[in-house]
């Protein structure tokens, strides 16, 4: 009997102790710490405010950034001189999503833990991009390889609609004039409902088809602006 008691544990000493491991390695993975930073790239991770020289991504839409950053780049000299030979190909405008994904990463925003950006807003850069980097003779780099990237975890993204379609798309108070049409054309149908004068009737036709106008157009209008309100909701 003792000397099956050996033996015994080591079928039931994994039981025991995998449970364990497995909940260490899964806080792991999805909870940051700053040592765990440190032992990766050598330093504790700092908030600093992102240069005007730093032309990739001073307007990117936030001040601070992560350094190190997710490049691995320790100092901000390091990152200028990285993020400047991207500059070209941001103002080629081969997808309105390249200065987001390329900042993530160059100069990732400044939150308690690093966000990578979606494997598909990389994909849809590097699909978009890889043909004009190639004319140029230069391949889509390893260290953008998009499947490190997050799939269904947080992760940076960008609104599905341009600057110039947000331009283009109605606003609240168009949709409102709609509305006030809308409504002149309910108080227009009583005011002329028992007139028999023929130019009134007249007048009458072609305000009330003016107002239809008007209502057909606040339908698409409402819809439209919700439709951008949805998407704009997404976020990055």
């Amino acid at each position: 009997m003792k000397n099956l008691l050996p033996k015994l544990w080591i079928f039931i000493a994994p039981a025991v102790f995998l449970p364990s491991l497995n909940a260490a390695e899964y806080e792991y993975q999805y909870t940051w710490k700053p040592e765990t930073w440190v032992h990766s790239y050598g330093k504790s991770p700092q908030c600093m405010e992102i240069p005007e020289d730093l032309r990739l991504c001073f307007n990117v839409g936030y001040q601070q950034m992560l350094l190190p950053n997710l490049l691995e780049h320790e100092t901000i000299a390091e990152v200028k001189q990285q993020a400047g030979s991207w500059v070209p190909l941001v103002h080629k405008a081969c997808h309105p999503g390249t200065q987001v994904f390329l900042c993530s990463l160059f100069a990732p925003v400044c939150l308690e833990r690093p966000i990578y950006p979606c494997r598909w807003l990389c994909e849809a850069v590097r699909d978009s991009c890889t043909p004009i980097m190639q004319a140029f003779g230069f391949p889509w780099p390893e260290m953008l390889n998009c499947d490190k990237f997050p799939l269904g975890d947080v992760c940076i993204s960008m609104n599905t609609t341009s600057s110039d379609d947000t331009d283009k798309s109605p606003g609240l108070r168009f949709c409102l004039l709609f509305y006030l049409l809308f409504w002149l054309h309910i108080v227009a149908v009583r005011l002329f409902k028992n007139v028999k004068n023929k130019s009134k009737n007249r007048v009458c036709l072609k305000f009330r088809l003016f107002m239809n106008y008007g209502l057909i157009r606040l339908i698409v209008c409402l819809d439209t602006f919700m439709m951008h309100y949805k998407q704009i909701n997404k976020g990055y």
